[in-house]
């Protein structure tokens, strides 16, 4: 499958990668779905409806995964929040990537795709069918690059990434807790504390609770 894609990549409609990338979102594999994913996105940076409806297939539910290593190891018996920042916690690198390098080109590419869309969304609708749409949301980019970040353990990174924390639309807590628990520069500081006033209420929670005193 992978390669019948590839091959629409290379030479075929932009109509039959839209197909393709539709049924790629169907699929129950997600580590298939993931690679195909990845290498269109690499393929096809500058065009978002492409983009658009392959972003979704990439680390998918990276968001849950991270929340979900966030409060693991921690008792049972406490709240649902039970991540208190006394210790940063990474994310894991090979749970989307084959190594180091690969999640550095993935991670300039979404800066590189972030830094293209003026609006926080580019909507298409209809898209590939009469009654489907799709989007391509700067929220769901912010937090495939926080997740990464996170992997890598590069502080300037996480610090690029954690100034566009306001750009997530849910799940901004959990990128919070993710990248400013243990805050390592002064950025990073300065970034959480400012987040103790965010608009969102969990994330003013997530803030408070992890800023060091």
């Amino acid at each position: 499958m992978l390669e019948r894609i590839r091959e629409y990549s290379e030479k075929g409609s932009e109509h039959q990668l839209l197909v393709a990338g539709y049924m790629t979102g169907q699929l129950d594999n997600a580590k298939l779905s993931g690679s195909i994913a990845k290498h269109i996105i690499k393929d096809h940076k500058d065009n978002h409806k492409v983009l658009a409806v392959y972003m979704k297939s990439f680390m998918p539910l990276c968001i849950v995964e991270a929340h979900t290593m966030l409060i693991k190891d921690t008792p049972m018996d406490v709240s649902y929040e039970r991540f208190d920042g006394s210790v940063r916690k990474y994310a894991r690198l090979e749970k989307y990537f084959e190594s180091t390098e690969e999640a550095e080109e993935m991670y300039s590419l979404l800066m590189e795709i972030y830094k293209g869309i003026s609006k926080r969304s580019i909507d298409f609708s209809p898209c590939i069918f009469p009654w489907n749409s799709e989007k391509l949301e700067r929220s769901d980019i912010v937090e495939r690059l926080a997740y990464i970040a996170s992997a890598l353990r590069d502080n300037d990174k996480i610090d690029e990434t954690a100034a566009l924390i306001p750009q997530i639309d849910g799940g901004r807590g959990t990128v919070l807790e993710l990248l400013l628990a243990q805050p390592e520069t002064d950025i990073q500081r300065r970034i959480l504390t400012a987040e103790v006033c965010d608009k969102e209420e969990y994330t003013r929670r997530s803030a408070f609770k992890i800023i060091p005193v």
